[in-house]
């Protein structure tokens, strides 16, 4: 166990840097907080880092995470290095997973473009809950910021994380159909079976491209029958994910 007290210790620097998209890439590392998000994490095969800690925390921290080593921080470096509003007093850092064999793409989501931290998390996790195993992020928000990393509560760690342009998965997906999650439109969700495939959901304010549209193999919509002319593109999402996975035997 050792302690920092500073703020100029380069650890805790390099801690500060990971807020930015540049100092996650440089250091392929990203920051989780919070015991249940720290623990799914390590339940799910992420390498951790370190782990960091306010001293009135080190008797729980012990019992939680047992022999990994732990860094003592005080309240005033634990807001520095936390992105959170309110620190927990816990804070971990993982190493960011490369993205897995093009071949070891399975069924599952691609989000495109989604640029709302928030509702990258709320569809990572739903992809989870869905027992789905490939989640494919086109653009959009970094899946490894503190937000979405939150978002999913650290079930990011059990999906098949993919980070890849457009038109590398055009290349890459081999027979696997595409399915253009679209407001309005496209066939009737419910009376297609895309569970073999990848659906395809775009961003929250424009939807997906008109040339990436044209270049999935279907197109599917949620029916409604209300007044609603369309959904939150995480709401969409979940309601379409569980639509096409989750209700298979």
């Amino acid at each position: 166990m050792k302690n920092i007290g500073s703020a100029d210790n380069p650890e805790i620097k390099r801690l500060v840097s990971l807020h930015q998209p540049k100092g996650r890439q440089e250091h392929r590392c990203f920051i989780a907080e919070g015991w249940r998000t720290i623990t799914t994490l390590l339940a799910g095969n992420m390498t951790i880092a370190g782990i960091y800690v306010t001293e009135d925390l080190v008797p729980q921290a012990q019992e939680t995470f047992k022999k990994r080593e732990l860094t003592i921080v005080s309240l005033a470096l634990m807001r520095k290095i936390s992105q959170a509003t309110t620190p927990s007093g816990v804070l971990a850092v993982f190493y960011m997973r490369p993205n897995p064999a093009a071949d070891a793409m399975g069924a599952g989501l691609v989000l495109a473009n989604i640029s709302d931290p928030g509702n990258m998390g709320t569809l990572i996790r739903t992809a989870v809950a869905m027992n789905i195993d490939t989640v494919v992020i086109v653009e959009g928000t970094d899946p490894w910021s503190h937000k979405v990393v939150q978002a999913t509560a650290g079930t990011i760690a059990q999906v098949k994380l993919y980070q890849t342009s457009w038109y590398q998965l055009l290349r890459t997906k081999g027979a696997r159909k595409l399915y253009a999650l679209i407001p309005a439109g496209g066939k009737n969700i419910e009376k297609t079976k895309c569970n073999d495939g990848l659906l395809v959901i775009g961003n929250e304010a424009h939807g997906l491209p008109d040339e990436w549209a044209d270049q999935c193999e279907e197109r599917v919509t949620i029916p409604m029958s209300g007044k609603a002319e369309s959904l939150n593109a995480a709401i969409a999402g979940s309601i379409a994910a569980y639509v096409a996975f989750g209700r298979k035997a």
